[in-house]
């Protein structure tokens, strides 16, 4: 229901929604981490640290999940050096296993490196990603929501074809 809620753009909603079950089962590990992803969307990304920093360092987890929000919260809460250190790490990882391109783009977007940001949703669009979907519900690309690069994604994606016309 929270993520329902953050979707649907109701962030405090869904923020206090996940605090509550936090309250009674802190170990939850889903609810940290979906919590964490609606302060970020809230522009909360102290909070946001707080409890990525809380989350489970697993390396089957670390690309898809918190290491990019991780990234994402230190560019948002201005903490540049740390975010390009995650930016870095997540591409190093991406040279021998798979990190999505979606990811890579919400950190490049935080950190305002607008072209690879619309770089990697392409890539994201090429490969198919399941996450595509969400770039109308989930608000990390309003930076470049204008720029005719991500409307032809958008419009890829909504056409259901990620394939890029010649």
């Amino acid at each position: 229901v929270a993520r329902v809620l953050l979707h649907s753009g109701k962030k405090t909603e869904a923020i206090a929604l996940m605090s509550n079950i936090l309250e009674t089962s802190p170990a939850f590990y889903i609810a940290r981490r979906y919590r964490a992803q609606a302060y970020l969307l809230d522009a909360q990304p102290e909070k946001a640290i707080g409890d990525l920093e809380l989350l489970p360092q697993e390396p089957s987890e670390d690309p898809s999940f918190r290491l990019p929000m991780l990234g994402r919260a230190y560019a948002d809460a201005g903490e540049r050096r740390r975010a390009v250190e995650v930016f870095d790490a997540l591409r190093g990882l991406a040279q021998t296993e798979y990190v999505v391109g979606w990811n890579l783009a919400i950190v490049a977007a935080g950190l305002r490196r607008y072209a690879d940001a619309l770089s990697y949703l392409e890539t994201a669009c090429e490969q198919h990603e399941a996450t595509l979907p969400f770039l109308k519900s989930l608000p990390w690309f309003e930076a470049i929501c204008g720029d005719a690069r991500f409307k032809q994604i958008v419009q890829r994606v909504e056409a259901g074809s990620t394939h890029q016309e010649s």
